[in-house]
């Protein structure tokens, strides 16, 4: 079965118009799937988990948003066995989507995702993943783990309304220059060493 997890408000709300074109290709091509809207940051690793709890030993599971949305989608997976993950690219980064050379085009994306789905599993394309882990926790990453300065901009970044302003005229990249810029003038430091 095919399930979308769709984060209607990436994209300064643009998604929300982009999941309806998405929807538009699934109708034309008689697609039946499943669409959950996460609601809140967090849910849609909690969506992923209870999909991954249902009775289906094949679950498609496509996450619409940016890489945030990727990332819990990724983090509430709980069979990885069952389950093939596909992302339609919907952010202002969009690092993962770049990183594996997914269509910006979210029409191209859903097609290249039902064309996948009729592969077996064997030959669909396996995607390596990290795993950092601290104290009892552990968290998945598929594109990039950082600290410092670039941990520090990408959480500026989710509260930031400039990446609102920066989104609505297709200029969202530029947020995370904006927001180095002004880190590297306004973080704190310590020292510290890393052992191998």
């Amino acid at each position: 079965m095919l399930y979308f997890i769709v984060n209607e408000k990436s994209k300064s709300g643009n998604a929300k118009q982009i999941w309806k074109e998405i929807e538009e290709v699934l109708k034309v091509r008689n697609v039946s799937y499943q669409a959950f809207v996460s609601e809140y940051r967090g849910h849609a690793g909690k969506l992923a988990a209870e999909i991954c709890a249902m009775d289906d030993n094949d679950i498609c599971l496509v996450a619409v948003g940016g890489d945030g949305t990727a990332n819990e989608v990724i983090n509430g997976i709980t069979d990885f066995e069952k389950v093939r993950f596909g992302v339609i690219p919907t952010g202002s980064g969009n690092d993962l989507a770049r990183g594996l050379s997914l269509s910006k085009d979210p029409k191209n994306g859903a097609i290249h995702i039902l064309n996948a789905m009729k592969k077996s599993r064997e030959d669909t394309w396996c995607m390596d993943l990290g795993e950092v882990n601290f104290g009892e926790k552990k968290r998945l990453f598929a594109i990039s783990a950082g600290i410092g300065l670039d941990a520090l901009v990408c959480k500026k970044a989710l509260k930031s309304t400039i990446k609102d302003i920066l989104n609505k005229i297709r200029l969202g990249k530029l947020t995370y220059l904006v927001l180095t810029v002004q880190s590297l003038f306004t973080m704190q430091t310590a020292d510290a060493e890393i052992f191998f």
